[in-house]
C-alpha cells in the first residue's frame, strides 16, 4: 500500500468533519487511547496546525474561533511548539 501524503490525509480529515454529525467522539476515543507514541506525534501535527492558524490574520466568522483561540494557546506557551519524539 502506498503511503498518502499530508495533503491526501488534510483532506480526508476535511471530509470526516465535514458534517454536524461526524463521530467525534468515536475520534477522540481511538485518538486518546492509542499507542503513546503515536498519541505524541498526533499532539505534535495538532500543535503545529494550532501554531499556523495563530499566525493568520485574514478570517471571517467561519473560523474566528480557531484563530483566535490559537493565538490564546500560543501566547499559554510562550510560542513553545516543541514535543519530543520518544
Amino acid at each position: 500500500m502506498e503511503a498518502k501524503t499530508g495533503k491526501d490525509m488534510a483532506r480526508e480529515l476535511s471530509s470526516f468533519v465535514n458534517n454536524y454529525g461526524c463521530d467525534e467522539e468515536g475520534f477522540v476515543e481511538t485518538a486518546t487511547r492509542d499507542h503513546r507514541t503515536l498519541q505524541q506525534s498526533m499532539f505534535r501535527l495538532f500543535l503545529k496546525c494550532i501554531q499556523e492558524w495563530s499566525k493568520q490574520e485574514n478570517f471571517d466568522l467561519r473560523n474566528e474561533d480557531t484563530i483566535t483561540q490559537s493565538k490564546k494557546i500560543m501566547e499559554a506557551l510562550g510560542n513553545e511548539t516543541f514535543v519530543r519524539f520518544v
